[in-house]
């Protein structure tokens, strides 16, 4: 996959439009909690963590457990708080306190205030030691801050003395190597399975060697009980593996 392609169907796609259907939600009736705060503030800073990585200049080779803490204060110092300043020197006290709390334990860490549709752009309380954060203002400057400082790179509008766009693909490309990697080593680790677990690829090697009627590609049939049409797919899967599956109902992007 072509960084423009990746970033086009999994930033610009899957990313943004997450979240903009979680700026969408509001509090029910009734209701104090549930309005999807914490989970935009995640999504915003994973993205960020990501884009960090594909931006990452000199010869560095990804790093999943070591790395995190670089690639996402490679984002925020380098692009975030260029376009918007205000974000400078506040990078660690994010990833450290709402990062890692609200990614590992759905728990934002002390002094951490979320709000949704206040209009207004991040506090700070260094008396009283508390940041505000709205999740829907805060989600918009991460986006534009791609769409102003990173979109124009990969597509080779502009240039950058720090990352060149075959940088970021040798980026992309490494990213995929590790995940295929760790994919590979954990299914084929896995111990024996439940019996209540359906298991697509025996029924599909059950039903070839039975000659059933096996459609070739994801799409309706109803020997199996999934649907590919309309999943979110790992840009790392390679497409031959789904062009073995025949399956009936609907898989949807959660």
């Amino acid at each position: 996959m072509t960084i423009q392609d990746f970033l086009a169907k999994f930033v610009e796609g899957y990313l943004f439009h997450d979240l903009d259907s979680m700026a969408k939600i509001t509090l029910p009736p009734g209701q104090n909690d549930g309005a999807a705060g914490y989970p935009m503030i995640a999504t915003s800073l994973a993205g960020m963590e990501l884009l960090g990585w594909i931006l990452m200049p000199g010869k560095v080779n990804f790093d999943p457990v070591h790395g995190g803490n670089s690639y996402f204060l490679n984002f925020w110092d380098n692009y975030l708080a260029k376009q918007y300043p205000r974000y400078t020197n506040l990078g660690k006290l994010f990833r450290k306190l709402m990062r890692n709390g609200i990614t590992h334990n759905f728990v934002a860490k002390s002094g951490i205030i979320v709000q949704k549709g206040s209009n207004k752009v991040v506090l700070i309380d260094t008396t009283r030691q508390e940041i505000y954060i709205d999740c829907i203002i805060f989600y918009q400057e991460f986006r534009d801050t791609y769409q102003v400082l990173v979109e124009p790179i990969a597509k080779g509008v502009t240039t950058s003395t720090s990352i060149t766009v075959q940088d970021m693909q040798k980026r992309l490309d490494d990213l995929a190597q590790n995940y295929s990697n760790e994919a590979k080593t954990l299914f084929s680790g896995l111990p024996n399975l439940h019996n209540s677990l359906i298991d697509l690829g025996k029924i599909i090697s059950a039903s070839l060697n039975a000659n059933l009627a096996t459609t070739r590609t994801a799409g309706a049939s109803p020997s199996l009980p999934y649907n590919l049409n309309n999943a979110t797919v790992s840009p790392f899967t390679q497409p031959s593996n789904l062009q073995t599956i025949t399956v009936s109902g609907t898989l949807t992007h959660p």
